[in-house]
């Protein structure tokens, strides 16, 4: 097994093995190499762009490859739990059988980079992908949220490509934060959340898709303190400072805008204390 093991310290970097039975481990070396491949850019482009490395490994190994991948993230996961495969590259962030063998929060990332929050629940500020979480202290009298979906999905590349993008330009201080950002914190450990809604994204996203706009004004014009886009789209939110208010303006977005009854919703969040601390 000396081959195996100098293979898996060549590629520990973008690839991994699926943990092994007894069973495999006295059939030795494979007569081919499974590698499977996350759907990045859709089955069809992700095996032409991934050629090179196949090859590679068929002439270092002196084995055959077999490239898989899949249509969906949904239909790649299915698979790896199936373990029929001997090494896997799932894009940026390195797992394999994530749900069954590694640490949820790793797995969560993967599948979107919001998702770790939802693990942890509570309040937090995210930097990173959104996986690195700050947590924050529980914002009193917190509001209740209306979400309007538009009826289609913004695509995130585009958004985050577009021209009309800025950054801030501030720097951030040895607290790891920046000025406006560090007030911003400071707001919401009052309780002030409608003074702190911004999102960079909206000056792209307007440009992109101008019905969001539309959407959001009529949200702050029906009475929510503040309303904004949910980062690159397509849903937006409105924040309210009573269940009343909220529950009307979910009926004026059904009757004025036209929305399906599933299309806005209305929610409110639930303290982390009255959780046990876990969501």
């Amino acid at each position: 097994m000396k081959k195996y093991s100098i293979t898996g310290m060549l590629f520990l970097s973008i690839l991994i093995f699926p943990p092994r039975s007894a069973d495999a481990e006295n059939q030795g070396w494979p007569d081919r190499l499974r590698v499977v491949f996350l759907p990045s850019d859709g089955k069809e482009a992700t095996l032409a762009h991934f050629a090179p490395l196949n090859d590679y490994l068929s002439r270092m190994l002196g084995l055959s490859v077999e490239p898989i991948s899949f249509d969906t993230y949904s239909e790649t996961l299915a698979f790896l739990g199936t373990r029929k495969f001997d090494l896997a590259y799932l894009s940026p962030s390195t797992y394999s059988q994530a749900l069954a063998w590694l640490p949820l929060e790793v797995a969560a990332l993967e599948l979107g980079s919001d998702v770790p929050f939802c693990l942890s629940g509570g309040t937090a500020a995210a930097s990173g992908r959104g996986e690195r979480l700050c947590p924050l202290p529980e914002i009193p009298s917190a509001p209740h949220v209306v979400l309007v979906f538009p009826g289609f999905i913004s695509e995130t590349k585009k958004v985050y490509q577009h021209p009309a993008l800025r950054p801030c330009g501030e720097r951030p201080g040895d607290d790891g934060w920046t000025p406006t950002f560090a007030g911003v914190l400071e707001r919401l450990r009052r309780g002030r959340v409608s003074e702190v809604v911004f999102n960079r994204l909206e000056t792209p996203v307007f440009e992109l898709y101008p019905a969001l706009r539309g959407v959001r004004d009529f949200l702050r014009d029906a009475g929510c303190m503040a309303a904004a886009v949910s980062g690159s789209g397509s849903t937006v939110f409105g924040l309210c400072g009573a269940y009343e208010t909220a529950l009307a303006i979910r009926d004026q977005a059904h009757e004025r805008m036209r929305m399906d009854a599933e299309a806005v919703s209305m929610w409110h969040p639930v303290q982390h204390s009255t959780l046990g601390g876990a969501v």
